[in-house]
């Protein structure tokens, strides 16, 4: 099982400081509590972060006034365009993934919408993604972008020859991929798919909400963009909404128009939920993910679990790749798992019979969750395409939290001995 070592290689350095200290002071205010007083340096300066939750701020002169409309990433105007709570939130987590800005949305597809138009696309363009891409993401790029003259071709990440050979032939705009996929924790290569994408010159995006900038950062293969759904591991405590792109400087500009232009806008009490979720990053996921190679472990023993969808366990297809990946930090708190010879019912009645896991359509939160794809996050695909990817009908998702191991592997067993027999 990990431990935390705080003079290990856990304790990552980045930017001159362990990733540890970093999220404790990243986006904390600075300034003094009263910058006009006499004596400025004399008042005291706030420890947390505050909210500013101003709809519109006023200027001195009409003038100051029409250059901040002129210039609208230059001065805070209206909330709509941006903010300083928010903005404090989007740069923070854009410094976790070393990226140069961040912008800040008011959901994680929110986000995911904002990066792919946000790379240029438009009718007759071409992105390459993930087959088994997050179901919304999914439809997405079949629907509205679709509808918009965008063409999606979809492979197979794990075919790394396959996925070079359609990003030569093809010359997409942009790439679209997952670090690690939901909901079967497959580690896309991001060395092999970065390469790719420089050498035809796309746009690669990178959604690493399940892994956070502790496990990975994309940004050191070659991405462009990374997406966070922060209502996930950022916040943690399931009790916010929000979405995050950090990219290159070169991509700020187009993203912060689409931001304002959309009105896909953050609440600042978000943004300042998250500035707080972040202090407690790593420790929360130094738990959860020794949480999870504990469950994984004692699911893949139990005799009514066909196989564990985990890459932490020697035996998962990607548990070199995912360890070459992401070091000696862990393999993340995300874990499914299959029913032997379970459809949906047997599935329906696992989830009734949990005591302490709670079935829920989210992850990343301080509490464990469980979840049946195949009738949420991926029941917008039809049967045939759920099995092309992988996803039957017995799947169950874990979103595995910061309780004890052994309370969450009694419930899994219990409910598990209550699935019939079917020897």
């Amino acid at each position: 099982m990990l431990s935390f070592d705080p003079m290990n290689g856990n304790d990552q350095k980045t930017g001159g400081r362990a990733f540890a200290t970093r999220v404790v002071h990243l986006g904390r205010d600075t300034g003094p509590l009263n910058p006009t007083a006499t004596r400025p340096d004399g008042q005291g300066r706030p420890v947390a972060p505050g909210m500013q939750l101003a709809t519109s701020f006023s200027f001195g002169t009409a003038d100051a006034l029409d250059d901040a409309f002129e210039h609208p990433d230059e001065a805070y105007c209206y909330a709509r365009i941006s903010g300083p709570t928010t903005d404090q939130f989007a740069n923070a987590v854009a410094d976790l993934e070393g990226l140069d800005g961040g912008v800040p949305f008011g959901s994680g597809m929110a986000a995911v919408h904002a990066a792919l138009l946000g790379a240029g696309l438009g009718a007759g363009d071409t992105v390459v993604s993930s087959q088994d891409v997050y179901g919304a993401t999914h439809t997405l790029l079949g629907t509205v972008l679709a509808g918009q003259g965008v063409r999606t071709h979809l492979v197979d990440f794990q075919d790394v020859e396959a996925t070079q050979s359609l990003i030569a032939r093809v010359r997409p705009k942009a790439i679209f991929a997952e670090t690690v996929s939901n909901p079967l924790v497959r580690v896309a290569d991001l060395t092999a798919i970065g390469e790719a994408a420089s050498s035809v010159g796309s746009v690669f995006i990178v959604d690493n909400t399940f892994p956070t900038p502790y496990l990975c950062r994309p940004a050191e293969f070659g991405a462009h963009m990374v997406v966070h759904s922060a209502t996930k591991y950022i916040g943690g405590h399931g009790d916010m909404t929000a979405g995050v792109v950090a990219a290159r400087a070169d991509l700020l500009p187009a993203l912060r128009l689409v931001a304002r232009l959309t009105g896909a806008t953050l609440s600042p009490f978000d943004a300042w939920l998250g500035l707080r979720g972040l202090r407690t990053l790593e420790l929360r996921l130094v738990r959860q993910f020794a949480n999870a190679m504990a469950v994984a472990t004692a699911l893949a023993a139990h005799p009514k679990v066909a196989r564990v969808h985990y890459p932490g366990l020697p035996d998962h297809p990607h548990h070199a790749l995912a360890s070459s990946m992401f070091g000696d930090r862990g393999f993340g708190a995300m874990l499914a798992f299959e029913i032997r010879d379970g459809g949906v019912p047997d599935a329906r009645l696992l989830l009734d019979a949990l005591r302490l896991v709670l079935p829920a359509p989210t992850l990343g939160d301080v509490y464990s969750l469980a979840m049946h794809p195949a009738s949420a996050s991926h029941r917008g695909l039809t049967p045939e395409d759920r099995a092309k990817i992988g996803i039957g009908d017995g799947l169950i998702r874990l979103s595995i939290g910061i309780e004890s191991a052994s309370d969450l592997i009694d419930d899994l067993r219990q409910a598990l001995d209550q699935l019939p027999s079917r020897d």
